[in-house]
């Protein structure tokens, strides 16, 4: 019940309470637990959850992991946090990512618990008198809506407005949420015996639309019979209306308040995931096919590490290098505004990667200054950009990628996955970055989890035959693992001082000793050299029968192979 009204504090309780008595949490419940705290911006909350789950011993599939690390990464999520999660997706053997990476400069290691602020520019700014209310007033004037996946744009405040006896036949309040100019939602109470033309598909509770009474267009419905809730609930199932269909989902109506933080988000993130026994998190990914299971994961986890550092670079930079210098370089826009915009379409046209939300796509056409200089600007096109109502670190808006750049009517075509906030007397200022590359990462992701959902064949035998590595020696220092080239070289120099000595050494030594001990015996060596000739033929047939093997596996029929065409690329 906690789970499903978003209550995470209760679930970790009562997830706590129940491993205390010896018994065992249920595997989807604890999944939903981690998926759950992965949203959350509250740094305790993850963390405690890792822990629990760790000591429940979760079980993740290849496409949940891959899930998992995705909420994390479409959130901004402080890095520590998703370092700290990759750690489900190694083998039992393997070493244990730390949530620092090694390479990182000593000043710049705290910059991983910080995460970024969205800021989309909707939510109106509310005096304490608009909080507080007058007195003796029973219903709140300030609600807010937050824990809607399905559609997040429905999340945020929403402030009371009089009630609509006319329209509706009762004096509930109804809310109203104001996005820019043109949108608004309103949510308002709905009883079918106070119509007199009842509808078959109009049921009495709570609704959320564009108009109060039912006109225009219906987001969400919460049945529920009258008098039950003076106000839109906080722990109740909601229906959402996306894409022509109602989905179920679980956010919920509470009163707002201004938080005051004691201590900052990166202090409390550091506080909580240092406590966390990352050894215990290794070993949780388990598929159908055990090996293709562990290629994944691998494979999966260095992809996500190499696009942290990524990442991390762009955040380096930002916090080193003022906006008025990253504009010289050709890096940066800032201060620019919109020329044309396109209206923004719900569907994007492809799948998002497991845990990433669908946020639509809007054709935006900015304006540059005067003062670009086509040879400086390194923003091309198909360039990867961050939008940012100033600094990209707090005030984050949306990604997206260019389309086109026109010098001579100075416009810069861009589709932002995503959407800008409403700006119908073109006030608003922007600033553009040039970003990490999101679609590459998103396309080897995507080939991953096809390759363990598609049906195993010649080729996955080939690509799994050599099993992985605790880490590519490629990628070594650079990933943040706490062994680096140098390091095992190090390691190695001084095995050898302590007298680790390899065991073929070992063997070639007593082979050595053997020998000298018959260094007049004739016969002895003849029968040696006989030895190492049958030997030597044995070892010849293996190797030629591993290679016939081979060649059987690489020259079978493969399904997408054309042999002609093979075979005419070889002649060429």
């Amino acid at each position: 019940r906690a789970l499903h009204s978003s209550k995470y504090f209760e679930a970790l309780d009562a997830a706590r309470a129940v491993l205390d008595s010896g018994e065992t949490l249920p595997n989807d419940l604890m999944r939903q637990l981690l998926h759950g705290t992965a949203e959350q911006k509250d740094g305790r909350l993850f963390a405690q959850a890792v822990q629990i789950v760790s000591q429940g011993g979760i079980e993740l599939d290849e496409h949940s992991f891959a899930a998992l690390i995705g909420r994390l990464l479409a959130r901004e999520a402080p890095h520590a946090q998703v370092r700290c999660a990759l750690n489900f997706g190694l083998r039992p053997d393997a070493e244990v990512i730390t949530l620092e990476p090694s390479d990182c400069r000593k000043d710049e290691s705290k910059d991983c618990y910080k995460g970024v602020d969205k800021d989309d520019g909707m939510d109106p700014e509310l005096s304490d008198d608009e909080l507080m209310g007058r007195p003796g007033e029973k219903v709140p004037r300030i609600l807010e809506f937050r824990g809607c996946a399905v559609m997040p744009r429905l999340n945020g405040i929403y402030s009371r407005r009089p009630a609509e006896p006319e329209i509706l036949g009762h004096s509930l309040p109804v809310y109203e949420r104001r996005l820019g100019v043109k949108t608004r939602f309103y949510v308002y109470f709905y009883d079918e015996a106070l119509v007199e033309e009842k509808h078959p598909d109009w049921k009495t509770g709570w609704y959320i639309g564009s108009e109060v009474g039912g006109g225009g267009e219906t987001f969400a419905h919460c049945p529920c019979k009258p008098g039950v809730h003076q106000i839109p609930p906080k722990d109740e199932v909601w229906r959402i209306k996306t894409k022509q269909k109602w989905k179920v989902d679980h956010p919920g109506f509470s009163k707002f308040e201004k938080m005051v933080k004691a201590l900052p988000d990166e202090v409390i993130v550091e506080k909580e995931l240092a406590v966390v026994d990352l050894s215990k998190m290794r070993g949780s990914v388990h598929g159908r096919d055990p090996e293709t299971c562990t290629y994944f994961a691998h494979f999966f986890v260095l992809l996500t590490l190499e696009h942290l550092t990524e990442l991390r670079g762009f955040r380096s930079r930002w916090g080193f290098r003022t906006s008025d210098e990253l504009v010289v370089f050709g890096l940066c826009f800032k201060d620019i505004y919109v020329d044309e915009s396109w209206r923004w379409q719900e569907d994007s046209g492809s799948a998002p990667l497991p845990g990433w939300p669908q946020s639509g796509t809007q054709k935006v056409a900015f304006k540059l200054p005067w003062f670009t200089n086509s040879d400086k600007l390194r923003m091309k096109k198909s360039e990867s950009i961050l939008v940012s109502r100033g600094d990209p670190l707090k005030s984050r808006i949306c990604e997206g990628s260019v389309q086109d750049i026109d010098f001579v009517d100075r416009r810069l075509s861009v589709t932002l996955n995503g959407q800008l906030p409403e700006d119908p007397w073109g006030k608003m200022r922007f600033r553009l970055d040039i970003y990490a590359n999101r679609t590459t990462y998103q396309r080897q992701v995507t080939a991953l989890l096809e390759f363990v959902a598609m049906a195993r064949t010649k080729i996955c035998d080939m690509l799994v035959a050599a099993e992985v590595g605790q880490v590519d020696l490629a990628v070594l220092g650079g990933d943040g693992f706490t062994q680096d080239k140098d390091k095992l070289a190090a390691k190695k120099e001084e095995d050898d001082k302590e007298g680790v000595v390899d065991e073929v050494q070992e063997a070639a030594k007593e082979k050595a000793m053997i020998a000298m001990m018959h260094w007049d015996d004739d016969d002895w060596f003849s029968k040696e050299i006989e030895k190492s000739k049958v030997k030597s033929a044995s070892d010849k047939a293996a190797e030629a029968e591993r290679k016939a093997r081979t060649l059987a596996l690489a020259n079978d029929d493969v399904q997408g192979v054309d042999r002609d065409k093979l075979a005419m690329a070889w002649r060429e």
